[in-house]
């Protein structure tokens, strides 16, 4: 629930992330920018989608043995995500929270 908390807080005033990422990252000002970049994205979904996505790509690509029979669906186990997103909803009313609901049901149904 606290990293939905931070999600949500980074979405509202993403400056706060270089100050915190330098401090409790231990990161220089140049580094602590880098989460700011456009094409940097950082959520807290699992997104069981893209992970699937991925396994599946590598295999194809040989990266993973092409015979591995594993179904990646049958591992990934989003009811945490889920229950700390209803709890969030719950305890911190905000609109920000559908969006979230319609990013979890896009990326993981």
């Amino acid at each position: 629930k606290s990293n939905l908390q931070a999600e949500k807080l980074f979405s509202e005033q993403p400056q706060l992330v270089i100050p915190a990422n330098m401090n409790q990252q231990g990161m220089t000002e140049d580094q602590a920018k880098m989460a700011l970049d456009p094409h940097a994205k950082t959520f807290v979904d699992p997104n069981t989608k893209g992970v699937v996505d991925m396994f599946n790509y590598m295999k194809a690509i040989e990266y993973l043995d092409p015979s591995v029979t594993l179904d990646p669906y049958s591992v990934i186990d989003v009811s945490m995500y889920r229950d700390a997103l209803n709890a969030a909803q719950k305890d911190y009313p905000s609109p920000f929270w559908a969006d979230l609901d319609k990013r979890f049901s896009d990326w993981n149904s």
